[in-house]
């Protein structure tokens, strides 16, 4: 049956010349914006040369025992009339507010050195082709611009006593931290005005000792210049349109001529092909009788076609071999591969607290190995590692069960045993496939290195102490492997990790990877590797084990999934201590007992353990109160932190050192009088509390009360 022929619905021609007129689009649309920014820089550069030297003229000319007088005329009045309304600039916006700020300065305008100051001013402006003329002051007080005069001829005449507020950023900017002489405002572009862009520059006018007197400002209008970009622009689009299109007709003529047709008469000939093939038979095809001599690539083409033609018919037969149900299970195998590792964390944390870092390797396209690590709240770190029975899809499945159960009810309960035990009757449930998981999970306090953990048949652990410098596999009891039977109870072990261990988590694919002869990597290859590289981060740990089991086995093939996990403890996290800071007097005792009581409440501590804590509270308080300071004045810091084991409570004084702890207790089985006095309220605290440290560090005394939970 001949196959459909598929229609051409863009040609070659068409998609070639909508190409080159994008392009040519592409081409005209940089031309213009270079073309526009060059002429329009090259303007304003002109434009503003001839501002700055008519500034510099027009204050290197002008009259300054004139301009001073003006200048302390207006300044003065501007001050009396800001203080006026109470140190606040009008709104020159308001029309009422501003004529009746101006009116001020009426008697500035009939002073006779303003009067000539304006005609100087004048005579500039007509001499020149110019928007404005003004000389006005810098006001740093005001943040504002003030306008001593302006020529009235001027685009936008200002009044002496107007104002521009705030001052521009092209003024702040250019004349910041300079010295008078230097303070010289290169020319800007002010598109801003109502009344249309003007090009905007000022030179400083200098007294006799060069101090600044004020700035000498000339505007010029841009509008004209711009239009004239805009025309200039306007012609220089038409003509580049023009040669674009000119362009584009030309190359798309001569591209259909020496490529187009080939191609064309190619694809005619192998549809031909493929409708005699299939139904004709016909020996001779269109393709073989094909003569195309363009002496280049499309010529080579057509000789590798008429080659392929000839190899097609013994490639047919191995193609209808090809069963659809193995191109249906390898599509699902390739998804539930990318499944699979969805659901295995890829992100590796590396921060002060800790890093991680994990790796696996399937025998197969899936596998039932996988690793897990999750934060059960903000201070508990969980590992997991684990090894389905099995491999292929089967394990596969049961492997996405059993992580999502471990990690949902770790989450839920941070007790590993009871967690373990429950999720072991889950799995049991139902278990006709008599699949099992070798499984082991590490919970670990960051505030305080208490690490739990649960082993379910899975390997052993190896432990890197950096006190001790070693890297020791870590003997523990493991239990019964998950879903192997129902109300299995399991075991909770416990040991402490210090800033700078190690845990090695892996599956029994590391040790049982074999070579060619059969020989396994084995336990001791693995410890080795570990202790050579104890001292490097989990990535190179990890790299290392991975490029000693790839070197061992050496090409052999793969029988079993390989998947390790390596955790480094860097140092503790310090979020649930918290500190008061109170003078050493008794009737701050109160604050200090609503502190310490107010937290462990919202700990759920229990308040017969609350209570213990208070009697001993008091005592402590008391005797920094009593005997820390001598003068009586100085302070006591708090401290509390709850973790999931204990309380600790440590009261800090700057006081002269003393150890409470270092005097005897009293006898207390002799009576009153034989009694020594003192030690008694010490001793209570002894007993109450589970332990009780003092400390002199940093001239401080540290006297530090734990309580067990």
């Amino acid at each position: 049956m001949a196959e459909k022929k598929v229609k051409v619905k863009f040609s070659i021609r068409w998609k070639l010349f909508l190409s080159f007129v994008v392009f040519a689009l592409l081409l005209s649309n940089i031309t213009l914006t270079i073309s526009y920014f060059v002429y329009r820089k090259t303007s304003e550069e002109g434009y503003g040369a001839t501002a700055l030297n008519l500034a510099k003229t027009q204050a290197s000319s002008v009259d300054t025992a004139a301009l001073k007088e003006v200048k302390e005329l207006v300044l003065t009045k501007f001050d009396e009339v800001i203080e006026e309304n109470n140190n606040e600039l009008p709104d020159l916006d308001d029309e009422t507010q501003k004529t009746t700020f101006l009116a001020n300065f009426d008697s500035v305008s009939s002073n006779s050195s303003f009067i000539k100051i304006q005609s100087y001013l004048d005579s500039i402006f007509e001499d020149n082709t110019v928007a404005s003329t003004y000389f006005a002051v810098i006001s740093s007080k005001y943040d504002a611009l003030i306008v001593l005069a302006d020529s009235k001829h001027s685009n936008n005449y200002s009044a002496p006593g107007y104002f521009d507020y705030p001052l521009s950023k092209e003024q702040k900017d250019q004349i910041k931290d300079l010295p008078a002489k230097d303070q010289i405002i290169k020319p800007y572009l002010d598109e801003s005005l109502n009344y249309g862009a003007i090009l905007c520059t000022a030179v400083p006018i200098l007294d006799s000792d060069e101090s600044l007197i004020c700035h000498s400002y000339v505007d010029i209008g841009f509008a004209k210049v711009m239009s004239g970009i805009q025309n200039f622009l306007t012609s220089l689009g038409v003509f580049v349109g023009i040669f674009a299109l000119a362009f584009t007709v030309l190359a798309v003529f001569l591209f259909n001529l020496t490529i187009v047709k080939p191609i064309k008469k190619l694809d005619e000939a192998t549809t031909s092909y493929l409708e005699e093939g299939n139904e004709n038979n016909t020996q001779e095809s269109q393709i073989s009788k094909l003569k195309i001599n363009t002496k280049d690539e499309v010529e080579h083409l057509t000789h590798s076609i008429q080659t392929l033609e000839k190899s097609i018919a013994g490639y047919i037969a191995s193609i209808k071999n090809i069963s659809a149900q193995q191109e249906r299970y390898s599509t699902e195998l390739d998804i539930a591969e990318k499944i699979q590792r969805g659901l295995l964390p890829n992100n590796f944390p590396n921060n002060d607290n800790f890093q991680i870092t994990a790796y696996i390797d399937p025998a197969k396209e899936v596998g039932g190995d996988f690793y897990d690590f999750f934060m059960v709240d903000e201070t508990h770190l969980a590992l997991v590692i684990a090894d389905v029975s099995g491999k292929g899809i089967p394990a596969a499945l049961f492997m996405a069960i059993g992580k999502t159960l471990l990690m949902d009810h770790t989450i839920n309960s941070k007790n590993l045993s009871q967690t373990f035990t429950l999720v072991n009757n889950l799995l049991s449930r139902g278990n006709s496939s008599d699949m099992f998981i070798t499984a082991y999970e590490g919970l670990l306090d960051l505030e305080t290195g208490e690490y739990k953990f649960v082993n379910a048949g899975h390997e052993m652990p190896f432990i890197y102490k950096e006190k001790n410098n070693t890297f020791e596999s870590y003997r523990c009891k493991p239990g019964f492997v998950l879903a192997g039977m129902p109300e299995v109870k399991y075991q909770e072990g416990q040991l402490k990790l210090e800033p700078g261990d190690k845990i090695f988590l892996y599956t029994d694919g590391i040790p049982e990877a074999s070579n060619d002869a059969k020989n396994r990597f084995g336990m001791e290859k693995l410890q080795r590797v570990l202790r050579e590289n104890r001292r490097e981060d989990t990535e190179t740990i990890i790299d290392s084990v991975k490029r000693e089991v790839d070197r061992f086995v050496n090409g052999a093939p793969q029988f079993d999934d390989i998947t390790m996990l390596c955790f480094e403890f860097k140092q503790k996290i310090e979020g649930r201590t918290r500190k008061l800071e109170v003078g050493a007097n008794l009737s701050n005792f109160v604050k200090v007992l609503d502190f310490i009581n107010n937290h462990l409440e919202l700990n759920y501590v229990e308040k017969k353990t609350i209570n213990k804590i208070d009697i001993a509270l008091d005592e402590l308080f008391s005797n920094i109160c009593n005997y820390a300071y001598d003068d009586g004045l100085g302070k006591v810091t708090v401290t509390v932190s709850v973790t999931s084991t204990n309380i600790k409570i440590s009261l800090i004084d700057d006081g002269k050192p003393y150890n409470p702890l270092e005097h005897d207790d009293p006898d207390i089985t002799q009576s009153v009088k034989e009694r020594q006095i003192g030690g008694l309220g010490i001793m209570m605290v002894k007993k109450t509390m589970d332990d009780v440290k003092y400390e002199y560090k940093h001239k401080q005394n540290i006297i530090t009360i734990i309580k067990n939970l």
